[in-house]
């Protein structure tokens, strides 16, 4: 399954652990086969479809999957030790409703369907802080408007970061599509979204060091 491991002499312990996880972890190519078809193929269920694109270590991803059974929870990493970590966690939870995939996300319409995705989740991405790397980030217009494709009418993007630069570089972008700004903060923790937050320890760092955390978020209108 997993053409890494072919001719190595040395493998990352944790391409060998992805094979243990069989169906639960999916290759980049097996993802672009399924665009409308997650619910049938992957999930047989008619659960709505969350994405969360950089799961890190996995303990927001693994919460989000227990918190909310009924929902099916694909998540996107280009590590292997940080996407087995994800995935881990979701199952030591008995989360049947998690699935990752190791590729990385330029646009959302290689994976997904017009109108498939309810949810989509970006918490903490590369900040890409010098100017030479900036054509790197995530949230350009580009990649928003393949969000705002494949998002149901009243789907919702939701942005968070510790980067102030990005913060204010990823609203303007916003700005330039037909996303509506539904929410926003400059602190997160003292805001109205406080209560709803989940806490990774990445962010509790920040937080120790009294530095705010950035969010907003964007919701494709019914009817757009």
């Amino acid at each position: 399954m997993y053409s890494y491991l072919e001719g190595r002499k040395f493998i990352n312990p944790y391409i060998r652990r992805m094979q243990d996880y069989g169906d639960w972890i999916l290759t980049e190519e097996r993802a672009k086969q399924l665009p409308g078809q997650w619910a049938n193929d992957i999930f047989a269920s008619k659960n709505s479809l969350h994405v969360e694109i950089g799961t890190g270590n996995g303990f927001h991803f693994a919460h989000y999957a227990q918190k909310n059974p009924h929902v099916s929870l694909v998540g996107f990493e280009i590590k292997f030790k940080t996407l087995v970590q994800s995935i881990a966690r979701a199952r030591s939870h008995n989360c049947a409703n998690a699935r990752m995939v190791l590729g990385p996300v330029k646009s959302l319409t290689e994976y997904f369907a017009p109108n498939e995705v309810e949810k989509i989740i970006i918490h903490f991405p590369d900040p890409w802080p010098k100017l030479r790397q900036q054509k790197n980030r995530l949230m350009q217009v580009p990649f928003l408007l393949s969000a705002f494709e494949v998002l149901q009418p009243g789907g919702v993007l939701e942005f968070k970061t510790d980067h102030y630069d990005y913060f204010c570089f990823a609203r303007s972008q916003a700005t330039k599509t037909p996303f509506t700004l539904t929410s926003y903060s400059e602190d997160l923790h003292q805001s109205l979204w406080a209560k709803e937050n989940f806490k990774t320890q990445f962010e509790s760092l920040f937080l120790r060091k009294h530095q705010p955390i950035f969010y907003f978020s964007l919701s494709k209108y019914e009817g757009a």
